[in-house]
């Protein structure tokens, strides 16, 4: 009777460290994402604000200069022309990534400042996301294709009201791009 009870024991035993096995082997072959790979899929598709979008690296300012990204990273350009000043749109554009991915904004540290002069319009805002060891920025890039058609409506002695109302309505350039965290930043 010793040795049934022992045989079953045994044979429960077995049971249960096949089934845990199991399910350890298969959790195993389940590969986490990324926060990369999350926020790449996460990039906003600004098509349902009447953006189209295009190949990067074929736009006017978006142009020959743009490097794709490697796997995980991913890149997306639009273009089109919405009421507000471009530099509104990259800002309402960070907000919308800060929400979807929990991120933070790292514009300050990330970007250089906005430029609007005669021969560039240039915005940049970033969002950092994620924890040390698994992070990734998400660059905003907006500028503008046509610097001359917006100076043409920039008229003389303007005020800063002035430059905006130039603003309204200027076709941009939109690229959003995912990227790793430079070494530097990772070791401050």
């Amino acid at each position: 009777m010793g040795t049934t009870r022992t045989s079953v024991a045994r044979a429960r035993r077995i049971g249960v460290v096949a089934a845990l096995g199991a399910g350890m082997l298969a959790l195993a072959g389940c590969t986490s994402q990324s926060v990369a790979e999350r926020v790449g899929g996460q990039l906003p598709d600004l098509a349902e604000y009447g953006y189209e979008q295009f190949e990067c690296g074929t736009g006017v300012t978006i142009g020959e200069l743009f490097k794709a990204p490697e796997e995980p990273y991913r890149a997306q350009c639009w273009r089109g022309a919405k009421d507000d000043p471009f530099t509104w749109v990259a800002d309402d554009l960070r907000t919308a990534l800060v929400q979807a991915t929990g991120g933070v904004d790292a514009s300050s540290v990330a970007c250089p400042k906005d430029v609007l002069n005669e021969t560039a319009g240039v915005a940049c805002r970033a969002v950092y996301v994620g924890t040390e060891g698994d992070d990734v920025l998400v660059r905003v890039i907006v500028t503008l294709p046509d610097i001359d058609a917006v100076i043409a409506n920039v008229p003389e002695d303007p005020t800063p009201d002035d430059v905006v109302n130039a603003l309204y309505g200027a076709d941009v350039e939109v690229l959003i791009g995912t990227e790793p965290i430079p070494e530097a930043a990772s070791q401050s």
